[in-house]
């Protein structure tokens, strides 16, 4: 039963350190999606995304963290805490890894829908007055 306990520990610890250090490679490199807007001045839009490895196979390498190890911590916070059976025990882990993925997508999702985008576009100064200080 110890050994058990001691493989979840481990499996709980290498998953979630695994999962902080991608997150932290994430913020450093600026969490770029990948797809960029190439505009004219004449009105045509050029939009193609560029696929690589942090688009989607980090999200979902992130999403399989979290469940492990969240999964993992809460197994073995009931075996060691509970007489339950294995059944429950691993059907409650599942359950609380599944949950944890979900609001850590819900909570995201909230995120990425807050943002806005800082960029000036030619078609909101049209027809606007403005001031020029420096000499053209």
């Amino acid at each position: 039963m110890q050994d058990i306990i001691n493989i979840l520990f481990f499996t709980g610890t290498i998953a979630g350190g695994l999962l902080i250090l991608l997150l932290l490679i994430s913020i450093i490199g600026g969490m770029d999606i990948g797809g960029d807007v190439d505009v004219d001045a004449g009105g045509d839009f050029d939009a193609h995304g560029d696929a690589d490895i942090s688009d989607g196979s980090l999200g979902i390498l992130k999403t399989l963290l979290t469940f492990v190890s969240v999964g993992a911590f809460t197994a073995r916070a009931f075996l060691m805490n509970t007489a339950w059976s294995w059944t429950i025990v691993i059907i409650t882990s599942i359950v609380a890894g599944a949950i944890a993925v979900l609001l850590l997508t819900w909570f995201f999702r909230w995120l990425l829908r807050n943002q806005e985008e800082g960029n000036w576009h030619i078609w909101q100064a049209e027809g606007k007055v403005g001031s020029v200080y420096v000499p053209i």
